[in-house]
Formats: structure tokens, sequence, C-alpha cells
């Protein structure tokens, strides 16, 4: 390698070194550090404006020792919030320097016009302020870099969502407020209808309800809440415009409230028509909202669509409870049958024989198991055919029976010989006996038993 070459090498790399030395992260120091902010008291700020990434931007004035929203009429702004805030930027230090050079701003997202939050404040002297808020670097740590500034520092005193470029960060965002439990009554009218309840006791009743129409308490309690407690995106003003359509608006609420006095009270709630706002920003989307006014505010403001239109489209169906609905595959339940009452219970039959009656003897062929066996002649004395019958049910069915075989005629017995029938009495009445087999009369007479 001959000289030239070797001081070329050498420029070379003090040339790398130079930039690793100016363009390489430093860590942040450590140390007291001085104020980034010089000459800042938050005492005597007297304005603020507040932009964001997303073309937001929200201005707040001090008018003698309030704050409020110069573009919204002097609408109130919370101190409670704002002099906080402002005490954290009076304690932003210089102590933890990251980096000192423009190149960087874009990427920390400190640049002039590549941000994410830009405050800027006036003092009471006359003198004013601006301070970019850039990226997180982790942890509590956030870039920060002061107008006009070169130098980039790590704070832990203030964060990018702390600096909200929207009127909800800095005023009280409840607009109409009733208190629930002293409301005794609601009116809600919309282009589905007219809706009006009423508190009885524990329980609300609706005006209109049929008698096969039960109400939902709980859609009505929940009405109630939506109604008592309506949040404001930002206040507008206290001018009314034609196109709010507050003359013909969209839903009234009317909540009506009485105290332990006795003193009943009406509070309204009107929501106007639909408002749209252009993207703030190329490639942004559209911002759609209502205006609402209150009898309890002389301020008009914007409400979110989703809030708005809880109320505007509620319709009747709403407030009824759906019958119940019967469990699939279920069989329906027959009606059972009326009982009708048992009558008394009708007596067993009895045959009762005449008395003086003189029995008859009837002769009954029984069969026996054995085929060869001779027929046997059984004798039965029975009354005669003078009964009383009382009628019963009819007997339940039973299996059928081989019928009694009734021989013509007594082998033994004579060509005259004829037996004499009978209705056989129940077993209960008289018990067949067993004789000695009679003597057929040769004559054709009726037999007689043997003693």
């Amino acid at each position: 390698m001959n000289r030239r070459n070797q001081i070329l090498l050498g420029i070379l790399v003090v040339q790398v070194f130079l930039i690793i030395l100016v363009f390489w992260p430093r860590p942040a120091t450590s140390g007291p550090g001085s104020p980034l902010l010089a000459n800042f008291k938050a005492g005597d700020v007297v304005d603020i404006l507040l932009s964001d990434d997303a073309g937001n931007q929200l201005q707040l004035a001090k008018q003698g020792d309030s704050w409020v929203l110069p573009k919204a009429d002097a609408y109130p702004a919370d101190a409670s919030k704002i002099m906080p805030f402002l005490s954290k930027l009076e304690n932003l230090r210089t102590n933890r320097l990251v980096t000192q050079t423009e190149a960087s701003h874009k990427r920390l997202k400190v640049a002039d016009n590549d941000f994410n939050r830009k405050i800027e404040v006036k003092m009471s002297d006359g003198t004013s302020h601006t301070l970019f808020v850039g990226s997180s670097a982790g942890g509590t740590a956030t870039h920060v870099r002061a107008g006009g500034q070169a130098p980039v520092y790590l704070s832990d005193q203030i964060r990018s969502w702390e600096v909200d470029a929207t009127a909800a960060g800095w005023i009280d965002p409840v607009y109409f407020t009733v208190t629930q439990t002293a409301t005794v009554a609601i009116a809600l009218q919309n282009p589905q209808g007219f809706f009006e309840f009423e508190k009885s006791g524990e329980q609300w009743t609706m005006k209109g309800l049929t008698a096969t129409e039960t109400l939902s308490q709980n859609n009505v309690t929940s009405l109630l809440s939506q109604a008592a407690s309506v949040r404001m995106q930002a206040p507008i003003g206290k001018t009314e415009q034609e196109s709010f359509g507050l003359k013909q608006p969209l839903a009234v609420i009317t909540l009506t409230t009485k105290t332990e006095a006795g003193e009943v009270q009406t509070h309204t709630l009107r929501i106007g028509s639909k408002q749209t706002e252009p993207p703030k920003q190329e490639g942004g989307q559209e911002t759609i909202y209502y205006v609402a006014s209150s009898s309890e505010s002389p301020y008009f403001v914007r409400l979110a669509s989703w809030a708005a239109e809880t109320f505007i489209n509620k319709k009747r169906d709403d407030f009824i409870q759906p019958p119940p609905t019967p469990t699939p595959g279920a069989a329906p339940t027959a009606a059972l049958p009326a009982l009708v009452p048992a009558g008394p219970e009708p007596p067993t039959p009895t045959v009762a024989a005449s008395p003086g009656a003189t029995p008859t003897l009837t002769a009954t062929q029984v069969s026996t198991p054995t085929a060869a066996a001779s027929p046997t002649v059984m004798m039965t004395a029975t009354a005669p055919a003078t009964a009383t019958v009382t009628e019963a049910p009819p007997p339940t069915p039973a299996a059928a029976q081989p019928a009694a075989e009734t021989p013509a005629a007594s082998p033994t017995a004579g060509p005259t010989s004829t037996p004499t029938a009978s209705a056989t009495q129940p077993p209960a009445a008289s018990a067949p006996a067993t004789q000695p087999a009679a003597t057929p009369t040769p004559t054709g007479g009726a037999p007689t038993a043997l003693p």
C-alpha cells in the first residue's frame, strides 16, 4: 500500500468516527438539570392551545380565576384538571439528553410538522412557550423537545395521552343529569311513538298497556339510567342554529322528579338532527354526531351518535316482556278430564229361597279325566224358581271355560226317565252334596233321594 492510499484510509476512519460521534444515540444523562421551559410558571399561564396528530385542536383560556373554552361561548373548563397539567410542564428538566440533531426529530415524533402532541402556552407577561411531546421510550419515559431548540430529552413528567386535544378531557362531560331515586315519571317521544311511564311504589307502569301485555321492569329501569346521566362530546355554544334541527327534534325525553318536600319538577332533553363533520386529515374518517339541548343548561352540545340513537330508536316492543319461549321438543300436556263423584257401590245380587219350598234334585254329569270311567250322577238340592235378584254391574269378562256336558239320559236310567232342570244356586247359597246314586223309577216318576 502506497503512502497516498494510507492517507485516504486514515481520512475515511476519521469520517466514520465523526459520523458515529454525531449520530449515535446517546444515553440519557442524569443530574438535576435545568428547566426545559425557561421562566415558565404554571400560575402565569393565561392561554393554552393543544394539537394532536389527528388534526384536533382545543383552546383553553383563563378568565379571572376560572378556565373556559373560548370557542364555545366560554363554556366552563375544569380547573382541577388544568392546573396539575401546567405543573407538570413546569417540572420538565434537561437532565436526560437523548440527541441534539434535528435529523432525529421526525423519528422521535417531535418535529415541527410531525409530532404526537403540541402544546402552545401564553404567559401573562406576553411571552409564549412551545413544547412537543413525542414517542414513548418504554416504561414511563417520553421524548420531549422545546420549540426552537434542537436537543431532545426524556421525561417521566408527561405522556402523550395526557395532552388531550378534545374538549372531553378538560370539562365535566355530564351534560344532563337527574336523581334517579327521585324520578316518578318518564316520557319519551320519538319517530316510533310516545311512551309514558309512572312509578307506583317500587314498580313502573306504562300507559296504554293491554291486559295481555306485561311491562318489562328491567327495560324501563335501563331507560331511566340512560336518561338520568347523558354525556356530551363537546359544547357548541349558546346560539341555536337552524341546522341543529331542534325545532322538530328526533327525540324528547322528559323526567319528572319529586322531592321529599313534595316539590315536583320536570327536566327535558331534546335531540336534534344528525350532523356530519368531514375528516380533519386526508384519509381520515368523517365524524357523525347529534345536537342536543337541555332544560338544565343554556348551551347546545354534541352527542355521540350511539348515545343519541339510544333514545331515537326506542320502540314500544322494547318495553314489553316477551312471552316465555317453549322448550324445544317438549310434548304438549293433555288436559285431564274432570273427575265425576262415584255413586254408591251397587249391592251384590242375592238369591232368596221362598219359605216352605220343596227342594228339587237335579242330576248333573261330572266329567272325570279318565275316558273309560262311567258318568257319575250328582244330586243337588235347589230352591224353587221364586227368587229376588238385585241388578249388579256386568262382570268383568273372564277367560272362556268349556261348558259342562249334560247327558241326555243316564245309562242306567229307564226309557221314560227325564232329569228335572233348574238354575243352580251359587255356592254361597247352598253347597252341593254328593249322594249315593239314585235308583230310577220304572214308571217315569221323579227320582227320590236315598236316605
